[in-house]
């Protein structure tokens, strides 16, 4: 998965600062960016940032910084480039549940982001609430149970984004 999203990074990118995935213009940036904004947070944390938009869109809504985290380093190094004032990292789901980190705490919000495509999460989901102050919150923007067939491991081949030499992606 990791190298995929390494492979993956330019299109990857390009597709969502051009706005070219349908449900994230249908509804599903403004819900997540909504659900933040009511919790009106002064730190987020946003796991698997990708190339950083939330982040970016957070901080231009409700005044918040940010730290985003991602084990992908083309990703992260495309969030820097267009964000030099917030903090990005490298940093791969296993390491940051493991804690062996220094992304800090205190956050009002941890968010994920479509960004949960492993098998088990829960390690995954203690790591982040440990990092939230005592009224902090998760929030998750995922797919909805009900969207494939039965539970188990996938690949997205990226085929609805048309152009880009894509490399396939596993997710759970």
């Amino acid at each position: 998965m990791a190298s995929s999203w390494d492979r993956n990074a330019a299109n990857w990118t390009r597709v969502v600062r051009e706005g070219l995935i349908p449900s994230r213009r249908a509804g599903t940036d403004a819900a997540i960016l909504r659900a933040i904004a009511e919790r009106s947070p002064r730190w987020l944390l946003d796991i698997g940032c990708g190339e950083g938009w939330l982040i970016r869109a957070a901080e231009a809504m409700t005044g918040c910084a940010g730290v985003g985290i991602d084990g992908s380093a083309e990703l992260i190094a495309a969030a820097q480039a267009a964000d030099p004032v917030n903090r990005y990292a490298v940093l791969d789901y296993a390491a940051f549940a493991a804690g062996g980190d220094d992304v800090g705490g205190d956050f009002d919000i941890a968010v994920f982001n479509y960004a949960l495509f492993a098998e088990d999460i829960g390690p995954l989901l203690r790591a982040a609430a440990a990092r939230l102050t005592p009224h902090g919150a998760l929030i998750i923007q995922t797919l909805h149970p009900g969207t494939g067939a039965e539970n188990g491991w996938r690949t997205e081949d990226f085929a609805a984004f048309g152009a880009g030499d894509w490399a396939p992606m596993p997710w759970y």
